[in-house]
């Protein structure tokens, strides 16, 4: 079958999404979770076979997704710590994904209406316009450390493509080799990140439309399963991997919890407020916190959960003339059902990296309408291209605003803080942000509010008590240590820190208690103090006995 005008349609709309991402390309690295995964991150920085050893090894930041490891430390070796080239990685990366995008709802299209005219280009136009220049995507494309959505989705998609490659196979050596790349493709996708295992059901919804291979007779049920088998293998296999890793980061460990009946309510919120993102994208913020007020009774979680009822009733009454709306549906609620937070993971509500691929559900049935508008006459063809253009327009300029909250830590904070109730991890990570610009005074002002919010905020202490250090406020910052000791008792810079400032109010017996516990305690990164350290209790030590 001749694709050559869906290839031009696509390469095109490549070109014109990273055309809208090129100012990306001037953001610095920002101070979440970018200090982990680029550029205080050691291991991406070795050569050779210890690289690849730790990326499979690892269970850094409570994940275990090696591929993203090493194509992390290839763009280290490329361009060392100029944020550029790891901008500019991520951009291709989302562009190669535009194109597949378009490839893809090219076929499943034309497999839907027996034919590849003008409405089959125009819906797959649709469908990866809208994907490459949406501003829920700013996030998966403009923060470096998430590599992983964007390398995830690369392999997602080259596996559903060989997939379509597999089924619309007439030799038996074609479709063992596009079924082997399919697999092959698969694993890649796991290895970057987790939220991969959903594919072998989107390969059954495929099976079910609009290949209709399902419920057609018993042998092609067999040949579905065994097919099947593999794919779901490799999911449990990575499902049990991934809670591992997250265990020992600490992220399934919350200092508050949260019933399974609060956690489905919030995951109807979220499945809605999703949908709504994707039709009005504006006010998107990095950082959802997580409410702990959560009740039916709530005018907000009530109406998601009766929009959610009204909307599955309509889907499944027209499932049968629209078979494209049930299917499209069933896609939405699996892709997003990972991080949905019924298996409570970290501090947050939703995110917008969240629906990098689940967006595809609802833009496959914007696809089917812009097809339907397509057939009705020209006036309705040039009123489609028109709202095309101006949506188009529209939604390059937000895509380009929210770029620019990605361009440094201090923007990035400043942008959550202003659009969010109070967060204390927002006003922690610019305090932070503030520090390393030198602006000390804003930075105080940042951690104090942190502990405001959460008063037993460990970190924050500690900093407010090296502001008071820098000041040469001893007795402050002793008190600040004291109540970060207090809030963590693992806080090894904390201890370290007391330490130093006992020793110079001369109170020498507390401060090498302090000292010994940092030793105990302290992660590999400090290991260089310790020399100095056991000089200095030595000394301590000899004071003592004179």
């Amino acid at each position: 079958m001749n694709y050559k005008k869906l290839s031009i349609v696509a390469i095109t709309v490549c070109i014109v999404t990273a055309v809208v991402y090129l100012p990306a390309l001037d953001n610095s690295f920002v101070n979440w979770d970018d200090p982990d995964y680029v550029y205080n991150n050691l291991e991406i920085k070795k050569s050779g076979i210890d690289r690849i050893a730790w990326a499979f090894s690892s269970f850094s930041n409570g994940n275990w997704h090696p591929l993203t490891w090493i194509s992390l430390s290839i763009d280290y070796a490329l361009w060392e710590l100029n944020p550029y080239g790891f901008h500019l990685s991520n951009i291709l990366f989302h562009s190669l994904n535009t194109l597949i995008v378009i490839l893809l709802a090219g076929m499943l299209f034309r497999k839907a209406t027996g034919k590849l005219d003008s409405s089959v280009y125009y819906a797959a136009f649709l469908v990866g316009l809208f994907f490459g220049i949406h501003p829920l995507h700013v996030e998966s494309v403009a923060w470096i450390s998430e590599r992983k959505d964007v390398l995830y989705a690369f392999f997602f998609l080259l596996s559903i493509l060989s997939y379509i490659h597999y089924l619309s196979s007439t030799t038996d050596r074609k479709k063992t080799m596009y079924y082997f790349l399919c697999l092959s493709f698969f694993l890649f996708s796991l290895l970057s990140k987790p939220m991969a295992v959903t594919l072998p059901a989107v390969l059954l919804i495929l099976d079910f439309y609009p290949f209709k291979r399902i419920g057609c007779e018993k042998s092609s049920l067999r040949t579905i399963i065994v097919e099947k088998t593999p794919f779901f293998l490799f999911s449990l296999a990575s499902s049990v991997v991934t809670i591992i890793a997250q265990n020992r980061g600490g992220s399934m460990e919350a200092n508050y919890y949260i019933s399974l009946w609060e956690r489905l309510l919030g995951a109807m919120k979220a499945i809605v407020l999703y949908l709504l993102k994707t039709i009005w994208p504006v006010n998107l913020v990095p950082l959802y916190p997580l409410s702990l007020d959560i009740s039916p009774l709530r005018w907000d979680y009530f109406g998601s959960m009766l929009c959610l009822l009204c909307l599955s009733i309509v889907i499944i009454k027209l499932w049968k003339r629209t078979p494209v709306l049930i299917a499209a549906w069933t896609y939405y609620l699996l892709s997003l059902l990972p991080v949905l937070g019924i298996i409570q993971v970290g501090s947050q509500a939703m995110a917008d990296r969240y629906m990098y691929l689940p967006v595809l559900g609802p833009f496959m049935v914007l696809g089917a309408l812009g097809a339907k508008m397509w057939h009705i006459n020209n006036k309705a063809r040039y009123l489609s291209l028109m709202v095309t253009f101006l949506l188009a327009i529209s939604m390059s300029l937000l895509t380009v605003k929210q770029i620019s909250v990605w361009q440094n830590s201090v923007t990035l904070w400043e942008y959550v803080v202003s659009n969010t109730s109070d967060s204390h991890k927002a006003y922690f990570n610019l305090g932070n942000a503030y520090k390393t610009k030198g602006d000390f005074e804003h930075a105080e002002r940042a951690w104090k509010k942190t502990v405001e919010i959460a008063p037993d905020h460990s970190y924050a202490l500690n900093q407010l008590g090296n502001i008071y250090t820098m000041s040469n406020s001893l007795a402050e910052a002793k008190k600040y240590f004291l109540a970060s000791i207090m809030a963590d008792n693992k806080n090894a810079e904390a201890h370290y820190n007391l330490a130093y400032v006992l020793e110079r109010l001369n109170e020498l017996t507390e401060a090498h208690k302090h000292y010994e516990i940092f030793i105990e305690i302290a992660p590999p990164q400090y290991a260089h103090l310790f020399p100095a350290i056991k000089k200095k209790l030595s000394a301590i030590k000899a004071q003592g006995r004179n």
